[in-house]
């Protein structure tokens, strides 16, 4: 299909009120059959597509990922007739969380800088908890012991309540339209506002927090995903979220094959937080793929 009207590729990476309005009025007119009259099902799940990740002015911006996003856009227009299933993850979170800046001090009572990692050998002797000390140590060793990326102090970013923690304005509007054309409800997967632990993956906290209701894993959404005969994947940000994203993917349904070789991998709608881990992110990816992963672009044919 073309393009619908709403869509400018040079708005992308631009903050404005999205006009949700004429979006869903132009997906009503598209003349699109609803998902409900298709045979073939595909989820399209997006990983924290959200305007701190994704603007050149955002809290946390990963260079890359207004391309990142315009690709996924234009995917999603051109394959509007095909896709039956739009799951979004959002990172949420609030001022005191273990892996701000106002959870720890560094030896001279100050502040631990963001980007800072803190881990077994640092603790105690360069970085303290000043919040809930007991349950930081042990959160610090315990990421060690999962061989878990070390806890990282990131800068605050994604704040609920704020414009940094929205969908980017020109994908709502996608969204927009494409539920309204096809018929469908767009999920919302939230996570993030666990103090206590980092919640990179949708699916998993870093680390278990059992007396939290989102403590831990989700299996209703991961159970959902059982549906669709097709899951692509796409978002924000390779090295972290949408990494730990799949791994949880990966591991849940370990035991079930099927399930694994209906995921795509569109390997053209992330990027990275940090451009030297792109040899260990490449490592990743052929593990994927050795596990039946199919890893693709945006722009190869959707059965591929």
């Amino acid at each position: 299909m073309n393009f619908p009207s709403i869509y400018d590729p040079k708005k992308v990476g631009k903050r404005y009120a999205p006009d949700i309005n004429r979006a869903i009025a132009e997906g009503l007119a598209a003349g699109i059959p609803k998902a409900n009259q298709t045979a073939a099902s595909r989820l399209l799940l997006m990983v924290d597509p959200q305007i701190d990740f994704v603007m050149k002015d955002g809290a946390l911006s990963v260079k890359g990922a207004i391309d990142d996003i315009r690709r996924t856009i234009e995917y999603m227009y051109r394959n509007a007739e095909h896709i039956t299933g739009l799951m979004i993850s959002l990172d949420q979170h609030i001022p005191f969380q273990i892996f701000y800046p106002t959870w720890w001090r560094d030896k001279h009572g100050d502040p631990v800088k963001p980007y800072t990692q803190i881990t077994v050998d640092t603790l105690d002797k360069e970085y303290f908890p000043v919040i809930d000390p007991q349950w930081s140590r042990n959160y610090v060793h315990t990421l060690a012991k999962t061989k878990q990326s070390p806890l990282m102090i990131w800068p605050f970013h994604c704040m609920t309540g704020t414009d940094g923690a929205a969908v980017v304005p020109a994908l709502a509007e996608a969204i927009a339209f494409l539920s309204a054309a096809r018929g469908i409800q767009p999920i919302y997967v939230f996570k993030g506002t666990v103090p206590k632990t980092e919640h990179y993956g949708p699916f998993h906290p870093c680390v278990e927090v059992k007396n939290h209701p989102q403590g831990g894993l989700n299996t209703a959404v991961l159970d959902s995903l059982r549906r669709y005969k097709t899951i692509d994947v796409v978002g924000e940000a390779e090295d972290f979220c949408v990494r730990e994203g799949m791994r949880q993917l990966l591991s849940y349904f370990a035991n079930q094959p099927d399930v694994i070789k209906r995921m795509r991998f569109l390997k053209d709608c992330t990027s990275l937080v940090f451009p030297d881990n792109r040899k260990a992110a490449n490592a990743i990816l052929k593990g994927m793929a050795q596990k039946g992963v199919r890893i693709v672009t945006s722009t190869d044919p959707i059965n591929a």
